[in-house]
């Protein structure tokens, strides 16, 4: 965020909150836990929660002095909401030079902030830094996609978001054959690497991210994301890097999983249309 030696070996956070108060609590609880955390600056950005998650988020505020929190009148999506925290960190007098971005039901691991503090090399060298993401039940989500999306996978989304009723036969035979299809990515989930994409609930911004952009492209107002963050880094000679030693837990769609079905669909259609305007108009895949 800022290249001041001062500040760039401080560490921020920042987190969006929406209906879900209890979350962003925990997450705060595992802040407070970690070893090396004290110093670390969390920003919850509340995309206007409804009004009695807003109060419980108020009450969440009280036991956290150090938290700043940022109360929107419109809910600005994920990284949109990113930005806005991002953008009042900029404004603080110690402004970090790393900051974690991440959905609220992502718990940190004690060692978490001890582990990065003392990754030197591996913050100077990367923009973003991809942790190692797993779910309560031990499944790995990173590494998320490790070479670029094939052509065949574009078309069967094209089929996939033309119609919702073939969208939930293709859901359908896409999880009985999963053994088959799905991508093994998170198989090398021990070995550090670039990867194309990283699970997008949470990345690491480094100073050298910061050095080139002081937000995150947010084209959509959800999904996405990592697709974008990928972009933004190609266009400036970059990629994303997967380190497992950086671990977090994530409750895993917590928030969407509070949406309809068709909802979901919508907001994902919408997105993997812009998402194939930006494949054209850069021919990234």
């Amino acid at each position: 965020m800022t290249n001041n030696a001062n500040t760039t070996s401080r560490i921020g956070i920042v987190t969006i909150n929406y209906n879900n108060a209890r979350l962003t609590q925990k997450l705060l609880e595992s802040v407070s836990r970690a070893v090396g955390a004290d110093d670390v600056t969390v920003v919850v950005v509340d995309n206007a929660s409804n009004e009695n998650d807003r109060a419980d988020l108020m009450e969440v505020e009280t036991s956290f002095p150090r938290a700043m929190f940022i109360y929107e009148d419109v809910n600005h999506g994920y990284f949109k909401g990113i930005n806005v925290g991002l953008a009042a960190l900029r404004h603080t007098a110690e402004a970090p030079g790393t900051v974690i971005v991440c959905n609220n039901d992502i718990e940190f691991s004690d060692d978490f902030f001890i582990t990065l503090k003392a990754s030197g090399r591996l913050l100077e060298d990367h923009a973003v830094i991809s942790p190692r993401i797993v779910t309560p039940s031990g499944r790995e989500q990173n590494p998320h996609v490790i070479q670029p999306i094939s052509r065949a996978r574009v078309i069967v989304w094209q089929i996939y978001y033309s119609n919702y009723t073939l969208a939930r036969i293709i859901f359908w035979l896409a999880r009985h054959s999963a053994p088959i299809t799905a991508r093994r990515d998170y198989r090398q989930y021990k070995v550090a690497q670039k990867i194309e994409q990283g699970y997008g609930a949470c990345y690491i911004l480094t100073s050298d991210f910061f050095a080139h952009y002081k937000d995150l492209w947010a084209p959509t107002f959800l999904m996405g994301e990592e697709y974008f963050l990928s972009c933004q880094l190609k266009a400036v000679g970059k990629s994303v890097y997967y380190e497992p030693s950086l671990r977090v837990v994530h409750q895993d769609h917590a928030t969407m999983g509070m949406l309809p079905n068709k909802k979901v669909w919508d907001i994902s259609r919408r997105s993997f249309q812009v998402y194939l305007s930006y494949r054209q108009k850069y021919g990234r895949p």
